[in-house]
């Protein structure tokens, strides 16, 4: 064999991988594996079911969590991956204080419907579907709080509905910059490959909306974040100009910095609802 078909068989073989391995990736992004639920009385919550659809169409599942003489209603939005019920241990103190709580499945993840994952993208349909719901019930004093992903759409929405105020913990600021801060050498054909999908990651940026949001909003972020780093949260912070806190946690973990300290982040989330909501 000549030296130079060894060299174009071993580009071929290269070129072949690089575009199988960036198909793997995005095929497996947009079908996340779909968690079992738990049920909210393990947490001593009592619940109702409920349905309603996102503004493109696609049938989501949530509960709704009644809380006594309530103050308003949190719609909690779950991040990539998980489902409403990985909510469950971090809002039930909300319940306790006098908040109505909505939880509910993004497309494609829980009980909800949907076969692709807009990894955020396209969930900003499902939460505006969310507040829609809400809305619907009379209630117009409307809270927002998301992880990782659920941040992101949170923010997004917030920039196109009425809400009250934002916590968002985790969130990206630019998806495209994760994937190719995650991925490498890859990102780029996994991100032409996702938006062949329907998955523009260059569109509904949450750094393009944040200025837009006339409510207060709380950042939150682990320090050491391996996933979504912490220069996410500062540029979010940084670009909004309202009313608005960043609080940073000392912790080495994704979305989790509830776990570091339970107690303390329950009673930063409380303060800052309670001005929110004070009128």
């Amino acid at each position: 064999m000549k030296p130079q078909t060894k060299i174009l068989g071993a580009l071929a073989a290269g070129f072949a991988a690089y575009f199988l391995g960036a198909f793997l990736v995005s095929y497996a992004l947009i079908h996340p594996k779909r968690k079992r639920q738990i049920d909210p009385k393990t947490f001593g919550l009592d619940y109702k079911k409920v349905n309603f659809k996102s503004l493109d169409g696609i049938k989501l599942a949530g509960w709704f969590i009644q809380a006594k003489r309530p103050k308003a209603t949190i719609i909690a939005s779950h991040g990539y991956g998980y489902s409403k019920s990985d909510l469950l241990p971090a809002v039930k103190v909300l319940t306790q204080n006098h908040y109505n709580v909505l939880l509910f499945d993004y497309r494609a993840h829980g009980e909800s419907s949907g076969k692709l994952s807009g990894l955020g993208v396209l969930e900003v349909n499902d939460l505006l579907g969310a507040i829609k719901y809400v809305n619907g019930l009379g209630e117009k004093r409307i809270g927002l709080v998301g992880f990782s992903m659920g941040a992101s759409t949170s923010i997004i929405a917030a920039a196109k509905e009425n809400v009250k105020c934002v916590i968002a913990d985790s969130g990206y600021a630019d998806l495209a910059s994760v994937l190719k801060d995650k991925l490498g050498l890859i990102s780029s054909a996994v991100i032409k490959l996702l938006k062949s999908q329907g998955v523009d990651v260059n569109k509904n940026r949450p750094i393009d909306f944040v200025n837009k949001i006339s409510c207060p909003i709380l950042i939150i972020h682990c320090k050491k974040d391996k996933l979504v780093k912490v220069e996410q949260a500062t540029q979010l912070y940084k670009r909004f100009k309202g009313k608005k806190a960043l609080w940073l946690i000392d912790y080495n973990d994704h979305a989790r910095g509830y776990y570091k300290d339970p107690k303390l982040y329950e009673r930063k989330v409380l303060d800052f609802l309670g001005r929110c909501f004070a009128k």
